[in-house]
């Protein structure tokens, strides 16, 4: 599995978890389990949360979903790239996601 940013992915294997997806994204297939709540989003972005706060409340937002690393890889196979607006190195839920699937044995890299 891999990660990236729309910006800079060209492929075809693309799958948002993301909230909105931009005009030109809508080639790409979203996957709504990875994908944070609008609450969540905008209360890191207004401040209102840090980033400890977000990514703990994100982590649980999947677990009450009830979903697993495992559903995941079956979900979306091997060759998916999950897609955000973050650029690499960036925090963003992208990132928290991928190592919640390493965490859980899923290899993953950013392209």
């Amino acid at each position: 599995m891999y990660t990236s940013y729309f910006a800079k992915y060209k492929g075809s294997e693309g799958v948002a978890i993301t909230v909105t997806l931009p005009a030109w994204a809508k080639k790409h297939k979203r996957y709504a389990p990875l994908t944070p709540t609008s609450e969540l989003l905008w209360a890191y972005k207004n401040g209102r949360i840090n980033e400890l706060q977000y990514e703990k409340q994100y982590l649980k937002i999947l677990e009450d979903r009830g979903l697993t690393p495992k559903q995941v890889l079956q979900d979306l196979g091997n060759d998916a790239v999950l897609l955000c607006f973050e650029k690499t190195g960036y925090f963003c839920h992208r990132h928290i996601a991928a190592e919640w699937l390493r965490k859980n044995g899923i290899e993953v890299h950013e392209i």
